[in-house]
């Protein structure tokens, strides 16, 4: 997949910088529709990059949108993408979060705070409860490419735990209620295993919450092994 990702994104890379330059080339030699003898070739040594036209907000809120597994992707596709990528790496990282915030960045502020059950908002609890490191020159938060893939671990982590916990969960409620289980048999088995996924997922999205907060007291525990 990000082979193919990565062949597109050559290939339609090569293709717009060829416009470019050809459209470049003709404005160069033509004004007012008279062609100038004296205007010098584009400079071969340095192709023109339409990213190099790009507002830098503009820049970083394309790659914010990208998923993290495709940041890593575009940093082997050219030189322009690693360059970018590596020159803008916090603002990236910032703006990665707060679109997947809602407009926000991990706080460091305890007061309470309102968490939704949607998975989509999963990494709004887990990056406050794992904000970025203070760095100990500046003072600063430090942002980067390495802190979005901690998060993505630790997500990882936790949605296993809450998958496994779920299934157990729901396997000794069927033992225990059998009757429930039988008043499901006349249904045709596609549907009862839509049934049982769907209160795997219910029970899911209710424990993974709860799987980051355990796993923050796991990772503050001088004991404990780091996940």
């Amino acid at each position: 997949m990000a082979a193919s990702f990565e062949l597109r994104a050559r290939k339609s890379i090569s293709a717009f910088e060829k416009a470019s330059l050809a459209k470049l080339a003709w404005l160069r030699k033509n004004h007012n529709g008279v062609i100038q003898q004296d205007t010098q070739p584009p400079n071969t040594s340095k192709p023109f990059s339409c990213w190099d036209e790009l507002p830098v907000e503009l820049v970083v809120n394309i790659f914010g949108l990208c998923r993290l597994q495709d940041l890593g992707s575009l940093l082997l596709v050219c030189r322009k993408f690693w360059y970018l990528l590596q020159v803008h790496e916090e603002a990236i990282t910032r703006e990665y979060l707060r679109i997947r915030r809602h407009g926000t960045l991990p706080s460091r502020n305890h007061k309470p705070s309102h968490y939704t059950r949607a998975p989509e908002d999963d990494v709004i609890l887990l990056s406050d409860l794992f904000p970025p490191f203070i760095e100990d020159t500046s003072g600063r938060e430090h942002y980067s490419f390495r802190y979005l893939a901690d998060l993505r671990r630790r997500q990882e982590v936790c949605s296993k735990l809450s998958f496994y916990l779920a299934d157990h969960v729901l396997d000794r409620f069927m033992e225990e209620n059998p009757g429930w289980v039988k008043s499901l048999s006349h249904l045709p088995k596609q549907t009862q295993q839509k049934i049982m996924d769907r209160g795997n997922a219910l029970l899911k999205s209710k424990l993974t919450p709860l799987m980051q907060v355990i796993l923050l007291s796991c990772d503050s525990s001088p004991d404990a092994s780091p996940f």
